[in-house]
C-alpha cells in the first residue's frame, strides 16, 4: 500500500511485531505510520472479505459457483485472489483492500462508502 493511494477517512490497520493492534481513520495521508505510545507503526491495508463487504451494506447475490456481491450500483466478484469491480454491470478494475474500494466508491459517488464497525 502507498500513501499515495489512501485518502483523509480510508480505513487501515496497525501492526507491532507482526500482532494486529488496532485499526485506524487516516488522518494524513502523507506517509503510511503511526506514532503511537512513543513509537512509530506501519499501517497495513485490510484485505477485502466478505465480511467486510456485508458489513457495508453489500449483499450475497445467488450465483452457481459465485462469491457475487451488490450495492449501489455496484457488483463484487471475491472469486479469485483479487476482487472484480463492477458498476452498472461495466467492469472497472481489481482490486484487494478495504481502502481501493472505498476510494473507488467515493470517485463514482462522490461521498464515502461506511460501515458500523469493521
Amino acid at each position: 500500500m502507498e500513501a499515495k493511494e489512501l485518502r483523509i477517512g480510508n480505513l487501515t490497520e496497525c501492526y507491532i511485531n507482526g500482532e494486529l493492534k488496532n485499526k485506524f481513520h487516516v488522518v494524513d495521508a502523507d506517509d503510511i505510520k503511526i506514532f503511537l505510545n512513543n513509537d512509530w507503526y506501519v499501517l497495513k491495508p485490510i484485505p477485502l472479505t466478505e465480511e467486510i463487504l456485508l458489513r457495508f451494506g453489500f449483499g450475497k447475490v445467488v450465483s452457481h459457483n459465485s462469491k457475487l456481491y451488490a450495492f449501489d450500483g455496484f457488483s463484487v466478484d471475491a472469486n479469485e485472489s483479487y476482487c472484480t469491480i463492477c458498476y452498472k454491470d461495466i467492469e472497472i478494475t481489481k482490486i484487494k483492500f478495504v481502502h481501493s474500494l472505498q476510494n473507488l466508491y467515493f470517485s463514482i459517488k462522490l461521498k464515502d462508502l461506511l460501515c458500523d464497525n469493521i
